[in-house]
Parts: structure tokens; sequence; C-alpha cells
């Protein structure tokens, strides 16, 4: 199952894009997606989460993930990223 951020945002959501609307997005589609996964699903999460605090509350929510990170992706004016370090890209769950 492929779930893309934006696709989900346009379907299900009229969060804005500041960062506690965009927190709440990430979190809601990893609790669907955990759901899915329960249910025997292979879930890919195509989105952009910039905060490494988001990403791990996410990912707490797996029995397996793995964070592939795409560098140099265009993001939204205004928006910060930050990057993954050594110790989040190890992380397996």
């Amino acid at each position: 199952m492929l779930l893309d951020g934006d696709s989900v945002r346009e379907q299900f959501s009229n969060q804005s894009y500041e960062d506690e609307d965009r927190e709440k997005h990430i979190i809601a589609i990893a609790d669907f997606a955990a759901l899915a996964e329960r249910q025997g699903f292979i879930v890919i999460i195509a989105l952009v989460s910039p905060k490494k605090e988001w990403r791990m509350k996410a990912r707490k929510k797996f029995d397996k993930s793995m964070l592939i990170y795409m560098p140099d992706g265009k993001l939204w004016e205004g928006t910060t990223y930050e990057e993954p370090d050594h110790e989040e890209m190890m992380v397996e769950g």
C-alpha cells in the first residue's frame, strides 16, 4: 500500500502546512499505516517529515520500519528540514 502525503491531505484533510497541522497529518498517516501493517499490508509512506521528533514518533507505531532519505528534494518555501543523523538512519523497528 502506498500512502502519498499530498494525496492523503487532498482527500481527507483540510489542514494547513503550519507545524502543528503538519505533525497531526504525519501522525494520522502513521496511525492508518500501522493499522494496515497489522492486517498484513506492506506500507510505503511517501511524505516530507521535516522534524526528527515527528519521524521518530511515527516510526514507533510500527513493528518494522525503514527510513529512506531522499536528499536534495524540493521543499515548500519556508520549510526547515532536520536532516536525519546517523542514529536515526540506523534505527530498526
